[in-house]
């Protein structure tokens, strides 16, 4: 056997040898052939960097269903708000000779037993349900948002106690609870605000909505925060010296206002169908303001010989809730990231 020293002299000699060789007889054919059609299509493609937001309104719009919601929303709202505007009368006009006229060129609704266009005072009951819900879900969500936030990043008692409240708020009857508001508020109303337009029914809903429906908004934003603030950002935001409130408006709210927007969206039809109900029921609007359930309640009592004064609000209610749910289903679809392809 060769002494150490002459085996790693002859080792070296043959690693030179091995590198000083041509490169024609180093090189393996195989790595340099073209690529087969399977490593082709399992080679990751690139693409050009996007934003969270652009890439949620890209699958959003590629959502045929919610993007046909959207604008069947935007033909309500320009129906509800740019349409009286354009209308040759009022809502509480009183067009003398023309009582109980099946829908016609001159009034494509038809008219009431007073001779109101129904088409006018359609639009404004619209409006009316459309401002309802949207200024209703602004109230949840102000609240919701406030007390969630609050109950998932302090924790502890507070916690606890907020919980536990949001339960005991889940046993409460909201019909009851309108109804005692609109007793008891009613007349102090009356007196301080002789000439207020909504009425004290209207402004028991909007009490009651601040009330009881931010619960839901509550704990689907502490569930959030409860996840978020276990985050690396979150620890390296504290350990610089944010205050709590700071972390929650710069860091914790920022990243969960998909989940927000989603249960928000979803909330206004809820607002909707609720005062719908009401006003239905007697509870909401009252004369001579006009909402889409005010006018579903008046057209009860010649409901076999004037049908069309259900159908219309009825019809409007449908695709107002409809629209909202499916735009709101497309917005988690497209917010969700756990969905993305």
């Amino acid at each position: 056997m060769k002494p150490i020293h002459e085996r790693e002299k002859l080792t070296g000699e043959l690693r030179i040898q091995k590198y000083t060789q041509p490169m024609s007889l180093m090189l393996n054919i195989e790595d340099i052939a073209p690529a087969t059609e399977d490593q082709k299509k399992s080679r990751v493609k690139m693409r050009e960097s996007t934003t969270y937001w652009q890439d949620a309104l890209k699958r959003f719009s590629q959502n045929k269903v919610a993007m046909v919601s959207f604008g069947i929303i935007v033909l309500i709202a320009i129906f509800a708000f740019l349409g009286p505007l354009a209308a040759p009368y009022t809502y509480e006009q009183q067009i003398r000779g023309s009582e109980r006229l099946f829908p016609c060129f001159a009034h494509p609704f038809g008219t009431d037993n007073l001779g109101r266009d129904i088409l006018v005072r359609t639009m404004t009951g619209t409006r009316i349900s459309l401002a309802i819900g949207i200024f209703c879900t602004l109230i949840v969500l102000v609240i919701g948002t406030l007390v969630g936030s609050a109950a998932g990043y302090l924790g502890g008692w507070l916690d606890n106690m907020i919980m536990r409240f949001c339960e005991i708020l889940y046993s409460v009857p909201d019909i009851l609870i309108i109804i005692i508001l609109q007793i008891s508020m009613k007349r102090f109303l009356d007196s301080a605000f002789p000439n207020m337009t909504l009425g004290s029914a209207m402004v028991s809903i909007f009490i009651a909505f601040a009330m009881l429906y931010w619960v839901n908004m509550a704990r689907m934003v502490r569930g959030q925060i409860l996840i978020l603030k276990q985050s690396e950002y979150v620890l390296a935001a504290k350990a610089l010296g944010a205050s709590g409130r700071r972390i929650i408006q710069k860091h914790l709210l920022p990243n969960a206002v998909g989940a927000i927007i989603v249960t928000a969206m979803y909330q206004i039809p809820v607002a909707i169908f609720t005062e719908s109900f009401l006003s239905f029921m007697g509870l909401g609007a009252s004369a001579p303001l006009a909402s889409l359930g005010s006018l579903a309640n008046d057209s009860l009592s010649g409901l076999a010989s004037y049908p069309y004064l259900m159908f219309f609000p009825a019809m409007l209610i449908l695709l107002i809730i409809y629209a909202f749910n499916q735009f709101g289903d497309g917005l988690r679809d497209a917010l969700d990231p756990r969905l993305k392809e």
